[in-house]
C-alpha cells in the first residue's frame, strides 16, 4: 500500500505493528478506566436513548454486525448486544 501524499510504503508487518501498539495502549489504561467509570455509561437518559436510537437503525439496516472500536471494558458492547444487535470488540 501506498500513500501518495507521502510517498511512503505501508506493509502489513507495520499495519500489525501499530495494531499492536494500540492494543497495548488500549491495554495499558483500561484498568484506570473501569475503577474512574465503575458504572460504565451510567443510567443517564441521553446514553440510553442515542443506543437504542442507533440499535434500532442497525436492526432497520439489516442487523449488523457492529464493531465498537476502542471498546474499554466493553460497556457500549454489552448495552448493544442486551438490545439485540451482534456486536463485538
Amino acid at each position: 500500500m501506498t500513500d501518495s501524499d507521502a510517498g511512503t510504503t505501508t506493509t502489513r508487518t507495520d499495519l500489525a505493528d501499530a495494531l499492536r501498539a494500540a492494543r497495548d495502549s488500549y491495554d495499558t489504561i483500561a484498568e484506570d478506566y473501569t475503577e474512574e467509570h465503575p458504572d460504565g455509561l451510567g443510567d443517564g437518559p441521553l446514553y440510553g436513548a442515542l443506543l437504542t436510537a442507533f440499535a434500532d437503525l442497525v436492526k432497520e439496516a439489516g442487523g449488523g454486525p457492529v464493531a465498537d472500536i476502542g471498546s474499554g471494558p466493553g460497556y457500549v458492547t454489552a448495552r448493544l448486544h442486551a438490545l439485540g444487535v451482534p456486536v463485538f470488540g
